[in-house]
């Protein structure tokens, strides 16, 4: 059976992680609907604004309902940027978030869109390293990290990925690198974690 990645649409650079995906070999599902959620092997949280990602979510109980509902089950998540934000447990100024990562973070931590920037850091997976693009365009910053949570990239003291069980999380845009590491690694987790979806 392949496997059904969906990529919440409601704003953002969804079309990017598309593109990415396909790259991959698999037929990314645009989620537009709560009720979507409950047929995905694994959710692409994407970059955008994370103020009006947050309003569009808390404005349907259906939403809250849902996220919780694939987050209680551990479906393997991976949210980029603004993606990072909404599922963080501090947000420095401070806004709705699903509190599911343990880190604070800080919006535009690295400035705004005109201090937008690329850096680059090493990422390992399965014992090799691999120096990878870090696009930060209006990132937030990792400012710390709880006890569960294991950083996969990070350069001196700035933290660019994490995860913890289940949830993947990029404060950067890998889908805006021809690189695919990260989003393959993130397929590595959907099949670790066989999550069982409603068809």
């Amino acid at each position: 059976m392949s496997k059904i990645i969906g990529i919440l649409a409601l704003q953002g650079d969804f079309a990017a992680h598309s593109v990415m995906l396909k790259h991959l070999n698999v037929e990314p599902r645009l989620i537009k609907l709560p009720q979507q959620l409950a047929s995905l092997d694994g959710l692409i949280i994407p970059g955008g604004e994370s103020t009006t990602i947050s309003k569009q979510i808390t404005s349907n109980q259906a939403w809250l309902t849902a996220f919780a509902d694939i987050h209680k089950k551990r479906l393997p998540i991976f949210s980029t940027c603004a993606g990072l934000i909404l599922i963080s447990k501090q947000i420095r100024p401070n806004q709705f978030s699903l509190g599911w990562l343990d880190i604070i973070v800080q919006r535009n931590g690295y400035g705004r869109q005109i201090n937008s920037h690329f850096s680059k850091a090493a990422f390992t997976v399965h014992g090799r390293e691999k120096i990878i693009e870090i696009p930060l365009i209006r990132a937030p910053k990792i400012i710390s990290i709880g006890a569960e949570v294991i950083p996969l990239v990070q350069e001196q003291q700035q933290i660019y990925l994490v995860e913890q069980q289940h949830l993947l999380a990029a404060t950067f845009h890998p889908e805006l690198t021809k690189q695919t590491d990260i989003h393959s690694y993130f397929l590595e987790k959907v099949d670790k974690y066989k999550f069982t979806r409603d068809d």
